[in-house]
Parts: C-alpha cells; structure tokens; sequence
C-alpha cells in the first residue's frame, strides 16, 4: 500500500511561468473594465500584497470578476508559445514521480491552458487536472479530489502561490505549501501561516523524501 502524500499543485505561477503574463492579460481588460492598470514598476510592490488586497488595491468591482478571469484565461491562451514552466519544476515533478508520489493539478485556469503547456513541454507526471474558473472556489475543487481519490486528508498536501491557496488548503483541512516564486509574494504568503514555505523547487525534494 502506497503511504506517500497526495501532492497537489496549483498551476499558474506554481508550475507555469506566467505571472508577468497574468498581469499583461489584466491591463489589457482595464480600459473596457474601468479599473486602473497594473504599471511595470509596480509588480515588485503588488506581489506584496494578498489576492484580495490586489483586487481593492486596483478597485476591481466584485461583478466583473468573472469577466476579468474569462479575460485572463483568453489572455494566457494568446500568449501560451511564450510561456514556459518555472525554472527547475520540471526535474523536480519528474523526480517526484519516480518516488513514487501521486500528483495532481487543481486550477482556475482552464483546462486547455493548462494541457497546452504540460504537452509542449511534456510533463505528464500527473494524475489529473481540476479546473474552475473562479476567484475563490478552490476549496470546491480540492474536496472534490479528496472524495474521488479516497485518500485521508492528512496525506494530502496542498501547494500553490497565492494566499487564497493557502486558504483553501486550510478551508479543506489538509497541509499547505506557499512557494514564493509566483503571484504573491514571501511577505504575503507568511501572513497566511502556510504549513511549509518554500523559495525554490528544489526545496521540495527536501521535504518529500
């Protein structure tokens, strides 16, 4: 019987390197939107901040966040030849996978995006994907895997980064992980006591051994 941990990933910013992508796609609704643009000197400043605090700080109505996400995810899919994965993911899902370890993906992206990166750069070390398009309903998502995959959620972790994972994780009860190399940054992140946070995807090996 495989005791190992179930290990799920949130996509962009985790796997993908789409983070400058994500806020290019942003700026581009602003105008038909009417909140502010994203300037270039401001993405150090605004990885600071939670996803929530993002959405106020550009004063995005709560109404058009749907739109906004349908918005982002055209947006990744015009721009998807230029994305690739974070540097290093993909050695260390690979490794991973030969120890064994089950993974999967769960995301508000969707599930073409998603499938067009992991086959270009052929990464099919996961089990399966989990898609949603919705700001805060990750949560959903991650009970639902838990039922189909009939494991106990104390060998489950979580990992993504942005806070609203960390809180979805800890919503479903399960481990979190906070990586510091995607939307939101250290500072952020550590406000959300994820279980482990770490800075490179090499940390992981470190930790799942």
């Amino acid at each position: 019987m495989n005791t190992k941990p179930i290990i799920i990933f949130d996509f962009d910013g985790t796997i993908s390197d789409s983070v400058v992508a994500m806020f290019e796609a942003i700026n581009d609704l602003s105008p038909r939107l009417g909140f502010r643009k994203i300037k270039n000197e401001e993405y150090a400043e605004f990885r600071k901040m939670s996803t929530k605090g993002m959405v106020n700080e550009l004063k995005i109505k709560k109404e058009s966040i749907p739109e906004i996400l349908k918005g982002i995810h055209r947006g990744l899919a015009e721009r998807a030849e230029s994305l690739k994965p974070v540097e290093g993911i993909t050695k260390v899902l690979e490794s991973l996978s030969e120890r064994g370890y089950k993974m999967y993906i769960v995301t508000s992206n969707t599930k073409t995006n998603v499938e067009n990166l992991l086959n270009r750069f052929k990464i099919d070390f996961f089990s399966g994907i989990y898609s949603e398009s919705g700001l805060y309903g990750k949560s959903d998502l991650i009970n639902k895997l838990i039922v189909d995959s009939g494991v106990q959620k104390e060998q489950i972790v979580y990992m993504g980064d942005e806070t609203r994972d960390v809180e979805a994780g800890k919503k479903c009860g399960i481990k979190t992980m906070a990586v510091t190399w995607g939307l939101n940054g250290k500072e952020a992140l550590q406000e959300k006591y994820p279980d482990w946070l770490i800075e490179t995807p090499e940390e992981l090996l470190k930790i799942f051994r």
